[in-house]
C-alpha cells in the first residue's frame, strides 16, 4: 500500500469533509500524445483504455498483429501511469496551511489550516522539519504546494479506478463528485459553477440567476471552470505551448498569445472512487 499527495480546491476539501464527495475525476494522458511515438494509428482507432498491471494503463486499438511467438494480439499504445495509485492506496489531500508557532519541548508545530481556520498540532518529521527550518519566512502562509504530509486531516482510500471519457459521468457519480444542491429564488437543483477568470460582480450574478437541473450538467460547469482555460507549458522557463480540456468534444490546436494551443475536448479522465480513512 503506497500513499499519493492530490490537490482539491477549497470547496470540494469541504465536501469531502461534509461526506458530499466520494469521487474525484482527472485527467490522464491522452491517446493523441501517445500517438505521436507510438504506431501511428488514427486516434480513433483507439477504442479503450485498458488496465495494463497495477496502476499503468494503456490505449487499446481494434487492430491486430502478430508478435514474436507468431501469435496475434490487439495493438495497445504506450503505457501512461495513473498518479493515483489503485485501490487500496491513500490519497492525502495537500491544503494551505500556516505555521504559527514551534513547541521545541514537544518538537511539534502549531499553526491553521487557511481554508477553515481549524487548528494544527503535529509532529514533523526531521526531513520536514529541516526543509522548513530553511524558508525564508517559516511563519508565513504558504500554499497546498508546500504542505507536509504530516499535516494532513484528510486521507482518502482508493476503492477503484478506471479511464474513460469525461463525458461518460453518470448522474449519481455527477452528485458523488461533490457538486451542491442549491435553491435558489424558489427554483431548486444543483449549483452552476462560473468560468474562472471573470469578475467576482459577474459570477456574484450569474450564480445567483442560474441552477442546474441536473447534477451532471452541474458538473459539466465545474469541469470548464478549471479545466477550459489555456494552461501555458514550460520548457527552461519558457512557455513552449498552451492546452485546455474542456468539457465539449473539440480536438483542435488554435493560437494563442503567438504559440500553439491544443484543445483536448471530452478528454480521458483517471474516474477514481474514494472512501475517508481514518489513519
Amino acid at each position: 500500500m503506497k500513499d499519493h499527495p492530490i490537490l482539491f480546491n477549497g470547496e470540494m476539501d469541504r465536501a469531502i469533509l461534509d461526506g458530499r464527495k466520494t469521487q474525484t475525476r482527472r485527467i490522464c494522458t491522452q491517446p493523441e500524445v501517445l500517438n505521436e511515438a507510438n504506431f501511428g494509428f488514427p486516434v480513433g482507432q483507439y477504442t479503450k483504455a485498458v488496465n495494463a498491471k497495477g496502476n499503468l494503463w494503456a490505449f487499446q486499438t481494434d487492430r491486430w498483429r502478430p508478435d514474436k511467438n507468431s501469435a496475434y494480439r490487439q495493438v495497445t499504445s504506450k503505457v501512461f501511469k495513473c498518479p493515483y495509485g489503485v485501490p487500496v492506496d491513500l490519497l492525502w489531500p495537500r491544503e494551505p496551511f500556516r505555521i504559527n508557532n514551534w513547541d521545541s519541548n514537544l518538537q511539534r508545530v502549531i499553526g491553521t489550516y487557511t481554508r477553515d481556520g481549524r487548528g494544527f498540532n503535529c509532529r514533523l518529521t526531521d526531513q520536514e522539519r529541516d526543509k522548513w527550518l530553511k524558508w525564508k519566512k517559516p511563519y508565513s502562509g504558504k500554499s497546498s504546494l508546500f504542505m507536509f504530509k504530516s499535516l494532513a486531516r484528510l486521507w482518502l482510500r482508493v476503492k477503484s479506478v478506471r479511464v474513460e471519457p469525461v463525458q461518460e459521468i453518470s448522474e449519481a457519480d455527477a452528485i458523488a463528485e461533490g457538486v451542491k444542491d442549491v435553491i435558489r429564488f424558489g427554483e431548486s437543483g444543483y449549483e452552476y459553477y462560473p468560468s474562472m477568470g471573470i469578475s467576482k460582480e459577474a459570477a456574484h450574478a450569474h450564480r445567483c440567476s442560474t441552477v442546474c437541473k441536473t447534477a451532471r450538467r452541474s458538473f459539466q460547469s465545474l469541469w470548464d471552470s478549471i479545466n477550459a482555460k489555456p494552461k501555458p507549458r514550460y520548457a527552461k522557463k519558457e512557455i513552449i505551448y498552451y492546452e485546455s480540456y474542456p468539457w465539449e468534444a473539440i480536438r483542435e490546436t488554435r493560437d494563442h498569445r503567438g504559440k500553439p494551443w491544443h484543445v483536448y475536448g471530452n478528454p480521458h479522465v483517471f474516474a477514481t472512487e474514494f472512501e475517508r480513512h481514518d489513519k
